[in-house]
């Protein structure tokens, strides 16, 4: 299938690939084809791994962005917040 000349009427894809083709490009969902066709994927929730997400936190916070704020921007619990802020104290003192 991967020689065939790709036709690009996207009312031929597909459910899932139409939409990818929609939010990209149908040349875009033809490379998703291509790579994971009879693959289940599942994709994270989050698009940032968790220590990246730490770091950012900390980061903000010392630079004086308020815990509220921090909520707000990464959707993440105030308790949440203060533990990774707690957990990044206890890191700087060892």
């Amino acid at each position: 299938m991967n020689n065939m000349k790709l036709n690009t009427n996207m009312e031929n894809l597909r459910d899932i690939y139409k939409e990818i083709a929609e939010r990209t490009d149908i040349d875009t969902a033809h490379k998703i084809y291509c790579a994971f066709a009879g693959v289940q994927v599942c994709f994270p929730k989050n698009f940032y791994t968790s220590e990246y997400v730490k770091s950012q936190i900390r980061t903000q916070y010392a630079a004086g962005t308020s815990i509220k704020e921090l909520t707000r921007r990464y959707n993440y619990s105030e308790r949440w917040i203060r533990k990774i802020l707690s957990e990044g104290r206890l890191e700087d003192a060892k």
